[in-house]
């Protein structure tokens, strides 16, 4: 009688975590969607439809996939379901590419407390590295835990942004679609519907692997399935409340917040509580992976390698917020389209016997 209520438990907690994981910086803020499917007007709706599958597809293949095999890294997910000379390579890259993500995470909270608090922008950044650091540093379960407290503000929050927008799309009797200046490095709206969930669930491999290993393969589909679907509402309910704000909100470098505040002030408030949990929830997550990963090669202890990780994020958090969702992620996201191009094709193609 107990195993179905931990089962469904476990899936929660998987989809949770997936959807704080996911949900950083970039998307959160708005600058992610602004930037891959709001700029490019009508063409956007059908870019969030795609990019909603893909989302499903690939987060089914990692966190499923690590469920049964049981792995405690991600490099040993890759070992075991790709070649070793690209296992390595994409390791190497993976590891790098956590590191600027993390950066992002950490720059993007202290902008956040600096444009609508006054803080001083590097002295919230160290704030949130130091909470980083403490909630990484401990087992899987407070790493859970902490997306499972979290993740829910964010989803009201952002429900709450796209609620709004829907009653005034409907006044309209449409979504008013406008265009903007695309992202230079994803010119075409089917490509950023490609390389929007392939960067983010690229990035965020990692940390589900380590934390997937520990489940049921059941548990890992439903969480999967789970975690894709909420992310697909998000997804929508942003893009609405930014094009309803009209064109002249991709001149911020927080969109979200704006609108949000534009609404009403105790959403505006929600907003960057919501904002600050869903970069504390990733940046937790990616040096947890980072740190589990690591420990198969540096004798150190969990909580020195967690620490190690915050720390040569931090001079990377110098860079401004929009450059770094407009280059970095762009450049992740056509490599990890290769990689999951590979994968998939691997899975699609029988291996030969010996």
């Amino acid at each position: 009688m107990h195993k179905p209520v931990n089962h469904w438990m476990n899936a929660i907690q998987v989809g949770f975590t997936i959807v704080g994981t996911v949900i950083g910086a970039g998307f959160a803020s708005g600058q992610e969607i602004l930037q891959f499917f709001v700029a490019f007007g009508k063409q956007g709706l059908w870019g969030l439809f795609l990019a909603s599958l893909l989302f499903g597809v690939l987060t089914h293949l990692v966190v499923v996939t690590a469920a049964e095999l049981r792995v405690r890294s991600h490099l040993e997910l890759l070992m075991r379901t790709t070649s070793g000379w690209m296992a390595r390579a994409v390791d190497g890259m993976l590891l790098c590419f956590l590191v600027i993500s993390t950066a992002l995470m950490l720059t993007g909270a202290g902008t956040v407390l600096e444009q609508h608090s006054g803080f001083n922008r590097m002295l919230g950044t160290v704030l949130a590295a130091l909470i980083v650091v403490l909630v990484a540093s401990g087992p899987s379960t407070s790493v859970v835990r902490f997306n499972v407290i979290l993740v829910p503000v964010l989803i009201v929050t952002l429900c709450g942004l796209g609620g709004k927008a829907l009653g005034q799309a409907l006044k309209y009797s449409h979504v008013p679609t406008w265009k903007a200046a695309v992202n230079p490095y994803v010119t075409h709206w089917w490509m950023a519907a490609l390389i929007h969930p392939a960067y983010n669930i690229f990035l965020a491999m990692s940390g589900l692997s380590s934390i997937s290993g520990s489940v049921s393969p059941r548990s890992g589909v439903l969480g999967a399935w789970l975690g894709s679907g909420i992310i697909a509402l998000l997804l929508v309910c942003v893009s609405l409340a930014l094009w309803i704000a009209g064109p002249d909100i991709h001149r911020y470098p927080v969109p979200t917040l704006v609108v949000a505040q534009q609404t009403h002030p105790w959403l505006g408030w929600a907003s960057i509580l919501s904002m600050l949990a869903a970069m504390l929830t990733t940046a937790v997550v990616n040096v947890y992976g980072m740190a589990r990963r690591l420990a198969e090669e540096v004798p150190w202890r969990h909580s020195w390698l967690t620490a190690a990780i915050v720390a040569l994020s931090l001079p990377l958090s110098y860079f401004e917020f929009v450059v770094i969702v407009g280059t970095a992620y762009s450049a992740i996201g056509y490599i990890a389209l290769v990689f999951f191009g590979y994968w998939l094709l691997k899975l699609a193609i029988p291996s030969q016997p010996r």
